[in-house]
């Protein structure tokens, strides 16, 4: 393994380790907060999408279930160990994750992987809105914030929503940024793309 800044690069790694991880980078801090200062150099992104229409709640639950365990990216992007997962619930402030990003697969394997820590900063948990943001730690290659929910709207639409404000820690930002911007749209994609298969199982049960 080795080290680059604070976080970490695998070669060909082992996933299962990473609970050994979680409790190593315990105690490192945080490397920023919602409202510092950001300027040149910082991204900041936003996209939405409808997840499908709801008249009873049944696919919003379902949709803020999955949120609330941090479902969003697609296995193959991501793979996260976190105090939330072990504990198999939804996660809370100050619960810590760490993230295990592929950026190179070859014959469908893994073979360099990034390491990074984010921290639990806040957690909406309302009748009618579910999610979460998290912040960087200094065992991450970026500094900022990442947030998203789910929403049943008053006109029965499940919405979901990303934002995120960073920059790169790392001596390639460009290389980075485009990284980044990819891996937010799959992870919308995937997820939204999740719950329309939930919408076509509720269309199967309903023609029984």
């Amino acid at each position: 393994m080795a080290q680059n800044g604070a976080h970490k690069i695998e070669w060909f790694g082992k996933p299962g380790r990473d609970e050994r991880f979680l409790e190593m980078w315990r105690d490192i801090p945080v490397n920023y907060r919602p409202g510092d200062p950001t300027g040149s150099g910082w991204a900041i992104d936003d996209h939405e999408e409808v997840v499908g229409h709801d008249d009873t709640d049944k696919l919003f639950r379902i949709a803020a279930d999955r949120l609330m365990q941090y479902l969003f990216y697609p296995p193959s992007l991501m793979q996260v160990t976190s105090d939330f997962g072990l504990a198999r619930r939804w996660l809370k402030q100050g619960d810590r994750l760490i993230q295990r990003v592929c950026v190179l697969r070859l014959f469908g394997r893994p073979v360099l992987e990034l390491l990074t820590m984010n921290e639990v900063y806040d957690v909406i948990d309302l009748p009618r809105i579910k999610g979460f943001t998290y912040i960087t730690t200094q065992g991450h290659s970026e500094k900022g914030e990442w947030s998203a929910h789910v929403e049943w709207t008053d006109a029965n639409e499940v919405v979901a929503r990303m934002h995120a404000i960073s920059t790169s820690m790392t001596g390639s930002p460009a290389i980075a940024r485009r990284f980044q911007i990819s891996a937010h749209q799959r992870g919308m994609a995937w997820f939204t793309h999740q719950m329309s298969r939930q919408r076509s199982d509720f269309s199967k049960k309903s023609d029984l």
